[in-house]
């Protein structure tokens, strides 16, 4: 579950924080990538354009630290979203027809069987005729989109934690936000 404060939002619940809805948490991290700020105010989330120092209510080192993470974290998820599809029920796709693909190739190590469709590889099968013409080509494109996303999908997790890391050690909110500047793949 997300949470929000002043000027942050956290999938960490932490003090001071109010739970929010996943369609909360992305209005609100939309809204602080546009320069808008996050205000909770009698228990609820508002989005302002407010500033959070002209607000009253300044940000520690501690809380800054949490909103950039947060903000790290979403702006992994969009460096993501220019290689693969986002969405849970897509993950869990990607990773029914990568198992296919695998089992297919424990039992065709040259992949160079054919299979017909039997409904052994229902996930395979249903790209025949659109990714490859036979399941056997099918399941080698998905192992090969998966090679290719290892690559590019460990480049962007390192920096991700990289930066995660520096952020938690940094010791003003100057280092926090330097931290945060990430050139993505």
């Amino acid at each position: 579950m997300p949470y929000a404060a002043n000027g942050i939002v956290s999938t960490e619940p932490f003090d001071g924080a109010v739970a929010i809805t996943l369609t909360g948490y992305q209005t609100a991290i939309t809204a602080i990538l546009n320069g808008k700020h996050v205000v909770v105010s009698d228990g609820k989330m508002e989005i302002t354009s407010a500033t959070l120092s002209n607000s009253g209510t300044p940000l520690s080192l501690d809380d800054v630290k949490l909103a950039l993470i947060a903000k790290v974290d979403i702006e992994a998820e969009i460096a993501r979203s220019r290689y693969i599809t986002v969405g849970a029920g897509q993950a869990l796709t990607y990773q029914s027809k990568l198992a296919e693909a695998k089992m297919l190739k424990a039992e065709n190590p040259a992949m160079d069987e054919e299979f017909e469709a039997t409904g052994e590889y229902p996930m395979l099968e249903a790209e025949v005729g659109v990714t490859a013409s036979t399941i056997t080509g099918v399941a080698a494109v998905i192992l090969a989109a998966n090679d290719a996303w290892s690559v590019i999908g460990s480049q962007i997790e390192r920096s991700r934690l990289q930066a995660k890391a520096a952020i938690r050690a940094a010791q003003s909110v100057a280092d926090a936000e330097l931290a945060a500047q990430i050139t993505w793949a």
